[in-house]
């Protein structure tokens, strides 16, 4: 039963709301089959609500597609014992990783990104941004919220 992998979704009172929790066992993904579907999310600023419960197991990975109808994924890790720096993120040509060492544990964070931005500065300038299709976040957190938004 591919059930047992998704995340509960239940009632936190501290912030007044339902939250997904995840662990080392779970991970939600948006599609949920994304071998078959794409989010299409065109605006590419991203924004998470997120407590993370235990960083080094936490991991968010971001798919997208440039106007060639390449995928290609960007992939946050916390199992990496490396510092945020230039020289710490791994790159590849259909993905880059990226250590997450300097988030915070046990608060609520809200992290931004602009996408379109990022990719330019570590793909390659001439990238030209269509969609985010797909987004998956693993390991121990609560997560509160995901929207998208125009710059």
């Amino acid at each position: 039963d591919h059930r047992k992998w998704q995340p509960e979704e239940s009632l936190d009172k501290t912030c007044k709301g339902y939250v997904y929790i995840t662990d080392a066992n779970t991970k939600l993904m948006l599609p949920g089959n994304a071998r078959t579907q794409d989010l299409y999310l065109l605006q590419s600023n991203l924004v998470f609500q997120i407590k993370l419960l235990d960083k080094k197991s936490f991991h968010l990975e971001i798919t997208f597609t440039d106007t060639e109808l390449v995928k290609r994924r960007i992939y946050f890790s916390g199992a990496s014992d490396y510092h945020y720096s230039k020289e710490n993120i791994i790159k590849n040509p259909l993905n880059v990783r990226v250590p997450t060492s300097m988030l915070l544990e046990g608060v609520w964070l809200t992290l931004s990104f602009d996408i379109q931005s990022f990719i330019q500065n570590t793909f390659e300038p001439n990238f030209r941004y269509r969609s985010i299709d797909g987004i998956t976040v693993g390991g121990a957190c609560l997560l509160r919220r995901i929207a998208t938004f125009k710059a």
